[in-house]
C-alpha cells in the first residue's frame, strides 16, 4: 500500500468515525447499562457505597395510590376497623423498608434502592430492562438523559448517584479506545 492510499483510508475511516461515531456511541450505551444495574440493582452510589438508609418514622400507605399494592389495610394495632366502625384506607408499616419488603422491593437490600414503581429508571434509561439502558442520542456526538422535576428531586435528594464512578470512567476510556481501535483497523 502506497503512502497515498494509506491517508486516503485513513481519511475514509476518519470520515466515519465523524460521522456515526460509533466509539462514543458503544461507550455511552455500555456505561448506561453499567450504571443501571449499580442504581437500580445494587444500590450504589458512584462512590460504590450504599445510596443510604431508610429511617425508622412509621408510614401510613394508601394501596391504591400511586400502583394498587397488596397489602391489607389496617391499624398501628394491627385492626382493620377504627373504634367509630369505620374501616381503614391505609395500611400501617413500622417504617418504610417494612413497607417497600411487603410489596415485594428491598429483597436484596436492606438500604435505599431507588426502584419502588420503576418510573425513574424506565425514564432515566429509556428503558423497561435494567441491562439496556440507553442515553437519548442528540446527533452523533452528544447523548443525554433527561428526568422529570418530580424524579429529579429525588436524584438530588441522594447526592451523588448518578455520576459516573471511577470504574465506570476506566471502563467508557476503555470502551471507546477498543472501538476506535476496530475502526481504523
Amino acid at each position: 500500500m502506497t503512502t497515498d492510499e494509506f491517508i486516503k483510508k485513513l481519511n475514509k475511516q476518519a470520515a466515519g468515525i465523524e460521522k456515526f461515531n460509533k466509539p462514543l456511541n458503544e461507550a455511552v450505551k455500555s456505561i448506561m447499562s453499567l450504571q443501571s444495574k449499580r442504581i437500580f440493582l445494587e444500590g450504589k452510589n458512584s462512590d460504590e457505597a450504599i445510596i443510604g438508609n431508610y429511617g425508622d418514622k412509621e408510614i401510613y400507605v394508601n394501596p391504591t395510590k400511586p400502583n394498587k399494592w397488596s397489602f391489607p389495610t389496617k391499624g398501628k394495632e394491627g385492626k382493620d376497623t377504627f373504634k367509630n366502625g369505620n374501616k381503614h384506607k391505609t395500611g400501617y408499616f413500622k417504617n418504610y423498608i417494612g413497607f417497600k419488603t411487603t410489596v415485594g422491593r428491598n429483597r436484596k437490600l436492606k438500604t435505599v434502592d431507588l426502584f419502588l414503581t420503576g418510573q425513574l429508571h424506565r425514564q432515566w434509561a429509556n428503558s423497561e430492562v435494567v441491562g439496556k439502558a440507553q442515553a437519548i442520542r442528540i446527533n452523533q456526538h452528544n447523548y443525554i438523559t433527561q428526568l422529570s422535576d418530580e424524579n429529579q428531586n429525588k436524584v438530588e435528594r441522594y447526592g451523588r448517584v448518578f455520576n459516573l464512578s471511577v470504574r465506570e470512567k476506566g471502563m467508557f476510556l476503555a470502551v471507546i479506545q477498543d472501538e476506535l481501535f476496530k475502526a481504523l483497523k
